[in-house]
Order: C-alpha cells, then structure tokens, then sequence
C-alpha cells in the first residue's frame, strides 16, 4: 500500500484510476491523505503527468505507511486494548509459573536443566585465569594454550562425572 499525502489546494481526480486525491484543507479522519495500491500507484505514475508534476513540485508526498498521527482514534484505542490484552494474559502466565515454582511442583527435569544451563552461563561468565583454578580444583590436567572454550567443556565432563558418581 501506498499513501499519498496532499499539499495541493484542490481535489484532484485521476482518471486512469478513478480515484481522487484530497485538498491539502480536507477534513475526516484521513484528511489529506489517500490509500493507494501499488498497482493504482504505478498507473499514476505512467499515465498522469499531472500526477508527476505536483510529485516534483512536493504539492504531493508518497508514504510507504500511514503517519501515526493520522491513524484515527478509535483504531489506535483497539490497539492498544489488543496489546493491554496480550500483556495481561503473559503476566498470568508469568504468575502461574512463578507460583509453581514456589509450591515446588517444577519437575526435577526442568530443575536440573535449568541448573545445567545456569552452571554452563557461570562458566562462560569466568575469565580464563578463573577457569583454570576451577579446573585445578577439580583435578583436570589440561594443556598450557588450551582454549577457553576447551576448558569449560573439560570443566563441565568433570563435574557432570563427579555427580554421576
């Protein structure tokens, strides 16, 4: 869709499309702006000169979107209801997981994988110096240039090991 916003001071009919353009004076809710389709737009653009004319003058602006300062009232209500809407039912949701958490009633699955993840976040949150002391405490021999990556994962197999046992 395309918009055509009017500076001119006369309506202006098109007759290779039937439509008209409004005054730049105009009132209603759009007031000086008319919606177009791409192919509507096109046409005026190959068969108006007149069309052409008032574009390179600035008598007409073409949009790619309606300026929101024209989007009528009653629109711009029902969208912000919608999106009110929206958050409240996120919030709810937001709630009722928090409050299973609190009761406890999380399955053990999604505790250890959110405490595999959490440990996996601490451990590319440590530099390299801290890495290496964690490494040597938990009894991992590695290499002098060994990357930082390498090292979290060789962290990570040692603690995953030492629980499974």
């Amino acid at each position: 869709m395309k918009y055509i916003q009017s500076f001119y001071q006369y309506p202006v009919t098109f007759s290779s499309i039937g439509r008209t353009i409004p005054a730049r004076s105009a009132q209603g809710e759009t007031r000086n702006i008319a919606e177009f389709t791409e192919a509507e737009f096109e046409k005026l653009q190959n068969r108006e000169p007149f069309f052409r004319e008032l574009v390179s003058k600035n008598k007409i602006r073409v949009l790619n979107k309606m300026p929101t300062s024209y989007v009528p009232a009653a629109t711009r209500i029902n969208q912000a209801e919608d999106e009110a809407e929206k958050l409240r039912k996120e919030l709810e949701a937001a709630k009722a997981e928090l409050e299973a958490l609190k009761s406890g009633k999380a399955t053990t699955e999604e505790s250890t994988v959110t405490e595999t993840e959490s440990k996996s976040d601490d451990l590319k949150n440590l530099s390299y110096d801290e890495l290496k002391e964690r490494a040597t405490a938990n009894g991992i021999e590695y290499k002098a240039n060994v990357k930082k990556a390498d090292l979290i994962k060789m962290i990570e197999e040692a603690e995953a090991k030492a629980k499974a046992e």
